[in-house]
């Protein structure tokens, strides 16, 4: 007898959440794309659910930890960075992702930041044409990661590969939408 639907808006259609309407429950649609909008999520879920006065707290100490990211690693000149996320073929991120964002807060650009698609598939004609500066392997274990990063090394001519820039970052917590991405993106920019 839930008192209220929180649902993420990209993981719901209309149709999925009409029985929970049809009953006459609230149904929140949660949409966080960037990292600003973590903060104000918690501030209207502190709203919904009377817990404000912690909501408020939550969110500005949130919110200042994603303006520390932003001051800590800005840089006028932002590296083009191959966010992967799958091998064969190459599937990244698009720019209307968090760990797009998150990209974004750590001083780098996302390669494919243009793109609308969430996850679409790349070739590796268009990786070379685009000659990352950085890749970053968002596998779900170091041994996928690493194995991703080393089928890159047979690329000498990428920037990526000649400057050594090449990261397996294994945490799912970046892909969550709450507080705890910007936990995760902390140790993204750290690394």
């Amino acid at each position: 007898h839930p008192d209220m639907v929180v649902a993420w808006t990209g993981a719901f259609s209309a149709a999925q959440l009409l029985p929970f309407e049809r009953a006459g429950l609230p149904v929140y649609r949660h949409r966080v794309v960037r990292l600003d909008d973590l903060p104000v999520a918690l501030r209207r879920l502190g709203a919904l659910l009377d817990t404000a006065a912690v909501a408020n707290a939550a969110a500005d100490e949130l919110g200042a930890r994603i303006n520390a990211l932003r001051v800590r690693y800005q840089r006028s000149n932002r590296p083009r960075l191959l966010l992967q996320v799958w091998d064969r073929p190459v599937y990244t991120l698009g720019g209307e992702q968090l760990i797009s964002d998150a990209v974004e807060a750590c001083g780098y650009r996302n390669l494919y930041g243009e793109l609308r698609d969430a996850a679409p598939a790349v070739s590796l004609e268009s990786i070379a044409a685009r000659d990352p500066e950085a890749i970053v392997a968002l596998a779900a274990d170091a041994r996928s990661a690493r194995d991703w990063l080393g089928q890159w090394r047979s690329f000498p001519r990428l920037s990526a590969v000649r400057q050594g820039r090449l990261y397996a970052f294994v945490d799912a917590r970046l892909s969550r939408l709450g507080p705890e991405a910007v936990t995760a993106t902390e140790a993204l920019c750290a690394q």
